[in-house]
């Protein structure tokens, strides 16, 4: 199911997002976890990185909860697609790259 998942998924995200783009894959947090910032804190590395390499990257998630999550850190919904192994829908989101404020 998870190969069947991924090939749809990256069938979408093709003519919506640079073939130079950074993907983004699977980051979880235990949910009694949540609020603590420590997702936040995961991807902050990942995300300087790009952001110095002047790199777009992106993700797909599946929870509405987790979208307002990514867009609090720069990315943007470009599309959204029902998944038709599990049936649900999910989000693909782009973040371009931060310069920092002065």
């Amino acid at each position: 199911n998870y190969y069947r998942m991924v090939e749809f998924m990256s069938g979408q995200s093709k003519p919506l997002v640079s073939d130079r783009a950074w993907y983004l894959s699977i980051i979880a947090v235990d949910p009694s976890l949540h609020g603590r910032g420590l997702g936040q804190q995961l991807l902050a590395p990942t995300l300087a990185e790009a952001d110095a390499n002047d790199a777009i990257s992106y993700l797909e998630t599946f929870g509405l909860r987790t979208v307002r999550f990514y867009e609090r850190l720069g990315f943007s919904t470009v599309g959204r697609f029902d998944e038709p192994t599990t049936g649900a829908q999910y989000a693909l989101m782009v973040r371009n790259p931060q310069t920092p404020h002065a």
